[in-house]
């Protein structure tokens, strides 16, 4: 199964400090669920896609977990762009990782190179508070992508 999280309403408000606001300004990327539900249709002939709406602030709740009985993830795409919505994020998949989970991060690098900012910086937060979970860099993915091991 692959879920899909999204507002389909662009990005929220940047944080002013943790965010690159000039890189992705708020309202950025809108698309309408029926776009994507389009844009997705070959992938449903070979894998059950959930789609799930909203902000990750509002939608990545403790009720998904037993409602779609999550329990471990395989590979996971942080496609988030900001800080806060990345760490909403993290927070969220925290109980779904094992060793050997992928994480995927789509925008690692859009800072102009200042891991304390946007993805890099919301997941160097996370680690902190997180102590027993360690990355194993696997890798860059394109010019702003970074991909993950996870070990616990």
């Amino acid at each position: 199964r692959f879920f899909a999280f999204d507002s389909f309403l662009g990005l929220p408000k940047p944080h002013p400090q943790k965010d690159s606001g000039e890189i992705f300004p708020e309202g950025e990327y809108p698309s309408s669920l029926k776009t994507f539900q389009k844009n997705i249709e070959w992938g449903k002939k070979y894998w059950e896609i959930i789609t799930i709406p909203g902000f990750y602030k509002d939608s990545l709740t403790k009720d998904l977990y037993s409602h779609h009985q999550l329990t471990r993830a395989a590979f996971i795409t942080i496609d988030c762009d900001l800080y806060q919505s990345t760490l909403d994020t993290l927070s969220f998949i925290t109980p779904l990782l094992q060793s050997g989970t992928v994480i995927y991060f789509d925008d690692w690098f859009a800072s102009s190179g200042n891991l304390n900012l946007g993805e890099a910086g919301a997941c160097k937060e996370w680690l902190h508070s997180h102590p027993e979970i360690r990355l194993i860099d696997y890798g860059n993915v394109g010019t702003m992508g970074k991909i993950f091991i996870v070990n616990y």
